[in-house]
């Protein structure tokens, strides 16, 4: 059957839902705070006695998913309800919880899976009560007697605060290792912060130093070489006078080679270089990420495959005609890296553009049919790599027999545009043609220097407006 159920009524009033039925067998009607729905076959066996259900509940929980009354079932499936239990916590006259109040209950519990460790352990909103610096808290109480955090809990229960003359000890912050710090007003004397704090107080409840040293992350705290442990069943409880070590690890940077092509301003990748902070570039290998199963992964190259990059002329590009100058790190003109530099930040960035800088190179274009009043021979113009021919000032054709001057063309047979780029040495030849034409520019709403129109007579045929000589735009 299907059932699209907008509460749980619909269950309930459907005396032939499996549900019901199952409900009936338990004899229990209320008290339900919603359903699991296991996906194993349905007919697994199971009896109403309460551990035995605790135990199917604890041995497939991983199986199961919570249903609300919005859920949609289209398959045979079991569904068990979820009974839960609330433990309040009374911190009697003495004492009081964070929010000020002295009771707190936690709510929503599976029986006789949970007692107070396991409660602890998956940050259930638990906490132990204080009363003052005078007192601390011991233990807690069921009835009169000691109840032990390890009791697992079948029922609703309150539970009783106990505490007992408070006793400090001191936590001395060593912050040799540190460049800077934060102590939140505590005193640093030859590298040192103190705290008092109650004896039996978990360490991860002390506010510790905010500690920083450049290239590297906080890695803990350390007592006597071994770190220490802040969370789960280990974690350290302070209970005499100790002296703990700020540890740092250090910070993995990765190094992006890249340059900007002259020609179309885009920057290209060349690869990464991944090193920790401190390492000198020549002296770093292949980096590998290992994975859980045992295998890994390329992350980044070694030195090795960037040596080339660091030699003396070196040239990049499809021509060979990008010789590598320098190399600097973050931007154009940013610090200068070489071999033996060593892995540093900059700022907050884990990953880093090294640029790769190049010399400027310079073409000369030979244009035929002009003349070099010094050389008597064709003039010829120096070009920087990447430049457009617009950059230039290109020089005028000798008129040959009356024809009208086109367009240059380059030793491809290609023609020279306004945005021909200049990559390699080059001999530009003249295009001319004896068909000329009349053009007539109407400036409409707009205006020339002499009037709404301009009348250019004697235009090469073929030419592009921007080339004709004279032409300008309305405005």
């Amino acid at each position: 059957k299907n059932y699209e159920a907008d509460g749980l009524e619909e269950f309930y009033n459907n005396p032939n839902d499996f549900s019901k039925v199952f409900l009936k067998q338990l004899g229990i009607e209320d008290g339900i705070d919603t359903w699991f729905r296991f996906f194993q076959n349905p007919t697994i066996p199971f009896d109403t006695d309460t551990d035995s259900i605790g135990g199917v509940k604890a041995n497939i929980a991983n199986s199961a998913e919570r249903l609300d009354g919005k859920n949609q079932i289209f398959e045979d499936v079991l569904l068990m309800p979820m009974f839960t239990t609330t433990i309040t916590l009374n911190a009697g006259e003495d004492g009081s919880f964070s929010n000020g109040k002295n009771v707190m209950y936690i709510e929503g519990l599976l029986p006789r899976l949970y007692n107070l460790n396991r409660i602890i352990n998956n940050n259930y909103d638990y906490e132990e009560p204080t009363a003052g610096e005078d007192l601390t808290f011991a233990y807690w109480s069921l009835n009169g007697e000691d109840f032990s955090k390890e009791t697992f809990i079948d029922k609703n229960i309150e539970l009783y605060a106990n505490y007992v003359d408070a006793e400090k000890v001191t936590v001395t912050f060593n912050l040799d290792k540190s460049e800077k710090w934060d102590t939140y007003g505590l005193e640093v004397v030859d590298g040192k912060a103190q705290v008092q704090v109650l004896k039996g107080t978990n360490f991860s409840e002390i506010q510790t130093p905010k500690v920083y040293r450049e290239g590297h992350n906080f890695g803990g705290w350390y007592l006597n070489g071994e770190k220490i442990t802040t969370t789960g069943e280990k974690a350290y409880v302070v209970k005499e006078d100790i002296e703990v070590v700020a540890g740092f690890d250090k910070n993995r940077y990765y190094y992006n080679f890249v340059y900007i092509d002259p020609v179309t301003n885009e920057k290209k990748e060349l690869g990464v270089l991944s090193g920790l902070y401190g390492e000198v570039l020549k002296d770093i290998k292949d980096f590998y990420k290992e994975l859980p199963n045992g295998s890994s992964f390329k992350q980044a190259d070694g030195f090795e495959k960037f040596a080339y990059l660091f030699e003396e002329g070196t040239v990049l590009g499809d021509n060979n005609n990008l010789l590598i100058k320098e190399l600097r790190k973050d931007s154009l003109d940013g610090k200068i890296v070489t071999k033996d530099s060593t892995i540093e930040p900059q700022g907050n960035k884990l990953m880093i553009d090294i640029y790769v800088i190049f010399e400027d190179v310079v073409f000369t274009i030979e244009f035929d049919g002009t003349l070099d009043d010094e050389t008597n021979e064709n003039q010829k113009v120096p070009v920087a790599y990447g430049k457009k021919f617009k950059d230039i000032k290109a020089p005028k054709a000798i008129s040959n027999d009356g024809l009208k001057f086109v367009h240059w063309e380059d030793g491809d047979g290609e023609r020279v545009t306004y945005d021909y780029i200049f990559t390699k040495d080059d001999v530009f030849k003249p295009v001319w043609t004896d068909k000329v034409i009349s053009l007539t520019f109407d400036a409409g709403d707009g205006s020339f220097d002499d009037g709404k129109t301009v009348i250019m007579d004697d235009v090469a045929k073929g030419m592009v407006l921007e080339e004709i000589e004279g032409y300008v735009e309305p405005t």
